[in-house]
């Protein structure tokens, strides 16, 4: 089966565990021409959950099909207490990222889960290449809003875990 999603809006999506926006597994996928604005991915216990949250807007896991999003634009999407703000990938699958905007797009920490890849976290053999695509202002950091204070984040823009990354004409600013 292929997904294909073109010219679409996808705006204030809530989701608990994965996928704020669109959730996909082993299917082949296109994501064009989109708009992702303020979803939201949360675990059941923000403050100690034992599994993160993942994917505040796109959690994909393709079993070694492709993935491609372009022509798109991420912003000011959260994985509360999670991983991968605007998009968390996963399964030795092959992920085509070009000409996306990453934009304000967070992962916040809890007291037993760090947070990783303010705009995106990839893991478990994923192939990942980003071309022509732009980070702004995404963050991967301790949540300030529980007590006790939280684990720290890491990778503000990308979080890559043991997997092959190709990075070309990309800017990346804090």
């Amino acid at each position: 089966s292929n997904i294909l999603i073109d010219n679409c809006n996808f705006t204030e999506n809530a989701a608990q565990g994965q996928g704020g926006a669109i959730y996909t597994s082993n299917q082949k996928f296109s994501i064009s021409s989109c708009n992702f604005t303020h979803n939201f991915v949360v675990t059941t216990d923000p403050s100690f959950s034992t599994s993160p949250s993942q994917g505040g807007a796109v959690w994909v896991s393709n079993g070694g099909e492709e993935g491609v999003v372009e022509q798109s634009f991420f912003a000011r999407n959260t994985a509360r207490s999670g991983w991968g703000g605007a998009i968390y990938g996963t399964g030795a699958s092959l992920l085509d990222i070009s000409d996306v905007i990453f934009d304000g797009n967070h992962a916040t920490s809890s007291y037993t889960n760090g947070a990783l890849g303010g705009a995106i976290m990839v893991t478990d053999g994923v192939a990942i290449t980003l071309s022509d695509t732009t980070f702004t202002k995404n963050f991967a950091r301790p949540n300030y809003t529980t007590n006790p204070l939280t684990y720290s984040g890491t990778g503000g823009a990308l979080y890559a875990q043991s997997v092959r990354v190709d990075i070309s004409s990309c800017y990346f600013e804090g």
